[in-house]
């Protein structure tokens, strides 16, 4: 099976990246039942052109998942692995990335696809084992965080939550984070 057509260097020209979200907006009004045909029509796009971004209508979120996931690993990478980076700013980074594409997480979510958040955390959990070092501690807390962030993102696919709130719940996080060794024993999550 062909990669979808989405890559970083494509959606960084405007023309694609337009081209896109016209097609994204026709997934969404054909979801049920998507179609290149229906897809195309109401894209106002050749069928030809529907292919160079997506191998099949009914994957055009998917890839769009798959290619958040792949833009995001790239960028976190080196935080991640880095010890000189602190828990804080590794998530202070997951929240600039979700906010930077936040129309994006927000057809995700509504379209059933929360799942991108445990997906994006996935990676830190060597690196919670290692500063916890104790494992029911670290699931409880992986829970905990990935439940904050996906709590914004609902929100924010509800229309629920404003950009200057975000700065509170990252609060919120950070406290968590520096306060889990002590508090984390009683929570039942």
């Amino acid at each position: 099976m062909k990669n979808s057509g989405l890559t970083e260097k494509r959606m960084s020209n405007k023309r694609f990246l337009k081209t896109e979200k016209t097609i994204v907006t026709a997934y969404n009004k054909f979801r049920a039942r998507p179609t290149v045909q229906k897809i195309s029509r109401y894209a106002r796009i050749s069928r030809s052109t529907l292919y160079r971004h997506h191998e099949i209508a009914a994957r055009i979120l998917d890839d769009y998942e798959e290619y958040l996931l792949r833009i995001y690993s790239k960028k976190l990478r080196k935080f991640i692995q880095k010890d000189g980076y602190s828990l804080r700013v590794i998530f202070c980074q997951i929240l600039v990335f979700i906010l930077n594409n936040k129309s994006d997480f927000i057809i995700l979510f509504k379209n059933g696809h929360t799942e991108i958040v445990g997906k994006m955390l996935e990676p830190l959990k060597p690196r919670l084992k290692n500063e916890w070092n104790r494992t029911t501690e670290f699931e409880k807390i992986f829970r905990l965080y990935t439940g904050e962030v996906v709590g914004v993102i609902d929100l924010w696919s509800r229309q629920d939550f404003a950009d200057d709130r975000l700065e509170a719940v990252l609060s919120d996080i950070l406290y968590l984070a520096d306060t889990a060794k002590k508090h984390l024993t009683p929570l039942s999550i």
